[in-house]
């Protein structure tokens, strides 16, 4: 079985304990196929983008070769792009994306500081030119880095972790002031907030859309999502993974409105049972819709998959559009890239977005928006 890189940290995570993840991850994130260049069906099929015009963008690599294994995260802070790389020895990469020039690569695996069992997401510290979280999904844990600062000497990175004590899986924490907001596999809610020690406040949100008998939390994988958060820190945005939805809240949980992308689809919710406990199943017929997410101050910027396993086995969790919207929900534009993704981020000014790519070699790749090939 081969697995995409954020469900193999699905995989680990369920090996720490958490059973609805184990039970989920083993019919909604396995690829029972090894990934290929599927073409047998467009994934732009039924997709209505007559609303704008779609435009193809070219891109330049910043990061490949040996540098890079299996990129599965990307983040801007200041003059970086932030890479987590699932399977090096040195799971977190540092490239200067003014220069060009690769900075350094740390975290190796474990559970010490410093160390990372499952790194799921980085988001940046306000205010910060060169500060960042790790976020380690198995163990629950926040790391901050400073680049700056902390490899002036041995030993810095990890000295200030953080721990989000919740019975639940948590995914893409993110502060919003001295709050920690997140989504996940919630019991209730949309929304998981905590304090600036891990201790959970509430939740909040509404719940997931889907049969009312169905448990939240299955209805919550069913609708797993992808957290942004404005620079500002005043609002949200919920992208739904296997959806062709996007969600916005205000920074405390207030819903603004769920607004649906080109191709319009809400999961099949299928129910298993392992022993005694209600999980998300999946089939064939599972298609991706929105797999990552970035924002700036006036846009958010969506990659979109669109594809089903059926048409696509292996490759079904990567997507080729990334679709920008305005902070109201209104669709502005659909850049088309020149190969699969798995993660996107963009810079503050929204001039350049960076991505995750597996084939037809690992690498970070940028777009400057200025940059077409033409349109469609």
């Amino acid at each position: 079985m081969s697995l995409s890189p954020r469900c193999q940290v699905h995989r680990r995570a369920a090996h720490a304990g958490v059973l609805l993840l184990t039970v989920a991850c083993a019919w909604a994130c396995g690829e029972k196929q090894p990934r290929q260049r599927a073409r047998e069906a467009d994934p732009r099929a039924g997709t209505d983008t007559s609303r704008v015009q779609a435009v193809t963008l070219r891109g330049h690599k910043l990061l490949a070769g040996d540098s890079v294994a299996a990129p599965s995260f990307v983040a801007v802070v200041g003059r970086y792009v932030i890479a987590i790389d699932e399977r090096a020895d040195s799971v977190i990469k540092v490239v200067n994306r003014v220069s060009g020039q690769y900075v350094r690569s740390f975290g190796r695996r474990g559970r010490g500081p410093g160390e990372f069992e499952g790194p799921w997401s980085i988001t940046s510290v306000e205010g910060s030119s060169s500060a960042f979280w790790v976020y380690d999904a198995t163990l629950r844990r926040l790391t901050h880095v400073d680049l700056d600062a902390d490899f002036l000497q041995p030993g810095r990175v990890g000295r200030r972790m953080l721990t989000l004590k919740s019975g639940f899986t948590v995914l893409d924490p993110a502060f919003v002031d001295t709050v920690i907001v997140a989504v996940g596999f919630l019991p209730s809610g949309r929304l998981a907030f905590f304090s600036d020690s891990g201790e959970l406040i509430r939740t909040g949100g509404g719940d997931p859309p889907g049969d009312p008998s169905v448990p939240v939390a299955v209805r919550n994988h069913a609708y797993q999502a992808e957290l942004a958060v404005s620079p500002d820190r005043t609002r949200l945005a919920v992208a739904n993974r296997h959806a062709g939805s996007i969600e916005f809240y205000r920074a405390d949980g207030t819903p603004v409105s769920r607004v649906s992308g080109p191709l319009v689809f809400d999961p099949i919710l299928l129910v298993a049972r392992r022993g005694q406990v209600p999980a998300f199943a999946s089939d064939e017929r599972l298609r991706f819709g929105y797999i990552a997410v970035a924002a700036t101050r006036d846009r958010v910027f969506a990659l979109f998959s669109g594809r089903t396993r059926r048409d696509f086995p292996g490759a079904a969790a990567y997507g080729r559009s990334v679709h920008v919207f305005d902070w109201e929900g209104r669709l502005l534009q659909v850049y088309d890239l020149e190969g699969d993704a798995l993660a996107v981020a963009v810079d503050s000014a929204g001039t350049t977005l960076y991505v995750a790519q597996h084939e037809p070699e690992p690498a970070i790749v940028s777009y400057h928006l200025g940059e077409v090939t033409g349109g469609r």
